[in-house]
């Protein structure tokens, strides 16, 4: 079995192995769903209500001629019980699959399948937890949790209490008509309270069965603190040698905000971001592709483009020149629930830190590993 980080290089894998030769577990993306029907169930996948979504997937692959690739998203326990064939999925679908299943396979995970769930936070408005409240959507002991939540100041972490005696009125909360998620809210590992609303953070769990992560990103200090319970061997693989020429221009950070104040004060005489991206390429040779924030990729003149999140493993492009337009950064209060998560305190400031990291020495908000790290859980 492998998990993969992104559908991306799922489907990448499944083309080089071969189609004959792969169960592919599919991700609700996968799925040909008509455009409204698929509009309608990632509403109620984004509000919580699963068994909604799955009931009008089940509905829809009933009356499908051929509904093989949904019974596999429906019933991956099924398929999985009589397959002898390569496996593979993504990190996100590995993490809903039961351990009774699991511990039948080789788990082999490519990339660092932490990362994965450590930027799986959400958001719920002030307004929406009020009006639950106030529709008594929550049991008596969630209440009183959620009553002292509100009373925080902001930038303040505290954890979920209450995350296994989960107790909701479904029919209450329907009615309350919010479009916020408050039973993923319900269930959530720990909250940091803000002036409009309440971030929070999912449960940091690995299934309980032996697997194998391979990762260039992988931190030995980061992993034992979030599974202290485990036993992990880490095996260090020399670290690759470069074949190309990376080329680095670090004058400004390029985060959304200095390409939007180049735009507006027009610093470097660039109208538009369009403008701004092909001045920036036409000082690079032979580029074949770019790589940007998601809300900027329409704007690289260039026909192969990807962006930031979408990225990890990906490979198809090797051997090509590429440009890299931006310094994706995380926001400050996800470093906040990460480090309350396992017992750092949030009060820390968020600041450039002079870091020492096998022999080098940098300013960096974060790091991560410089070398490949070959890693077995049991």
């Amino acid at each position: 079995m492998i998990a993969v980080p992104t559908n991306n290089l799922k489907s990448e894998l499944v083309q080089k192995i071969g189609r004959d030769k792969v169960l592919e577990i599919p991700s609700f993306e996968d799925l040909p769903l008509p455009p409204e029907l698929r509009q309608t169930i990632e509403k109620n996948y984004s509000m919580g209500f699963i068994n909604d979504a799955l009931e009008s997937i089940k509905t829809y692959a009933h009356n499908s001629k051929d509904n093989s690739i949904f019974m596999n998203y429906l019933h991956p326990e099924t398929a999985l019980a009589h397959s002898s064939k390569y496996v593979i999925m993504t990190h996100a679908r590995f993490l809903t699959l039961p351990n009774r299943v699991l511990k039948n396979f080789e788990v082999l995970i490519d990339e660092d399948i932490l990362y994965t769930m450590l930027t799986r936070t959400g958001s719920v408005q002030i307004s929406s937890l009020k009006k639950a409240l106030k529709a008594n959507v929550f049991s008596p002991e969630k209440q009183i949790e959620i009553e002292e939540l509100l009373k925080l100041k902001d930038n303040k972490c505290c954890r979920n209490r209450n995350r296994y005696s989960l107790k909701l009125d479904m029919g209450t909360l329907k009615n309350c008509k919010t479009t916020d998620n408050l039973i993923d809210f319900a269930k959530a590992d720990c909250y940091i309270k803000q002036k409009d609303c309440i971030k929070y953070l999912a449960p940091v769990q690995l299934p309980k069965c032996k697997m194998i992560i391979l990762s260039a990103t992988l931190d030995e200090t980061i992993y034992n603190l979030f599974f202290p319970e485990r036993k992990i061997v880490y095996h260090e693989i020399e670290q690759a040698a470069y074949k190309g020429n990376l080329i680095q221009y670090p004058c400004y950070s390029m985060s959304r905000k200095t390409i939007n104040d180049f735009i507006e004060k027009n610093t470097l005489h660039c109208p538009t971001v369009s403008a701004l991206f092909k001045k920036i390429i036409t000082n690079t040779d032979n580029v074949y592709y770019g790589i940007t924030f998601k809300k900027y990729e329409n704007d690289i003149p260039l026909e192969h483009t990807l962006h930031f999140g979408n990225l990890t493993g990906t490979d198809y492009y090797s051997g090509k020149n590429g440009v890299i337009i931006g310094t994706p950064h995380f926001p400050s209060y996800l470093y906040q629930l990460i480090a309350f998560s396992i017992g750092i305190s949030e009060h820390g400031s968020l600041k450039n830190r002079k870091v020492s990291y096998k022999g080098y020495q940098f300013l960096m908000m974060a790091c991560s590993s410089l070398f490949v790290t070959f890693t077995t859980l049991y």
